[in-house]
């Protein structure tokens, strides 16, 4: 299956000016691919893509029956991968582009050398350049599955993520506390914070047309 929006219209060059006050470029990025290797359900997917292209300028594309090659993927356990082994596994399928961002969601659980086998949602997602990768295994962990849980929640902590990575990938940078931006504390923290960014973000990224005004 592949969601595609057709909202949305190709971004020229801009600038941001960060909320420290750095002047950040966004690239001439025409459209947005979001790889899904990851068992999530259709209804999931399908409010995923209404928000994401409600949010964003450039059209939106979410693959569903990507398939992902992990030969060469450092493993630790079933399902356990080297955050950088897997990077570059997705980079070998998704040349990095100038006019496309590439996000791939992955089940499993994600590592780095430095803290391996010490999972946690600091090491669950990865970006370089115009590439990103979530694992969302922590957001469907059964400590945070609790009676309340449900697929609009999980709805909701996957666009939050993806929104937050996708932004971060047009260079743009944030020094404002407890905004969607910054770091994901844990999943509580994700589950606490609005779905938008703050005020002051959200004027600098409508005026480079990264996002869109909301409705």
């Amino acid at each position: 299956m592949l969601l595609e929006s057709s909202v949305g219209s190709p971004v020229s060059a801009g600038k941001v000016l960060a909320a420290d006050s750095v002047q950040v470029y966004t690239t001439k990025v025409q459209s947005i691919v979001i790889d899904v290797e990851a068992n999530l359900d259709t209804k999931i997917l399908t409010d995923l893509q209404l928000q994401l292209s409600r949010t964003f300028w450039q059209p939106v594309q979410i693959n569903a029956l990507f398939r992902m090659d992990f030969k060469g993927v450092q493993t630790l356990g079933e399902k356990q991968y080297m955050m950088e082994d897997l990077m570059r596994a997705y980079e070998r399928i998704r040349p990095a582009s100038p006019s496309v961002h590439y996000l791939l969601l992955v089940d499993g659980q994600t590592f780095s050398p430095a803290k391996a086998r010490n999972y946690s949602l600091s090491r669950a997602d990865y970006v370089r350049g115009s590439i990103g990768v979530i694992s969302i295994e922590v957001l469907k962990l059964p400590k945070y599955v609790t009676a309340e849980f449900s697929q609009r929640r999980l709805t909701e902590r996957l666009y939050k993520s993806i929104k937050k990575r996708l932004i971060h990938m047009y260079g743009y940078q944030v020094a404002i506390p407890d905004c969607l931006l910054r770091f994901f504390r844990s999943v509580e923290y994700i589950d606490q914070l609005p779905p938008d960014v703050c005020p002051a973000d959200r004027t600098r990224l409508e005026a480079a047309r990264i996002l869109r005004p909301p409705r």
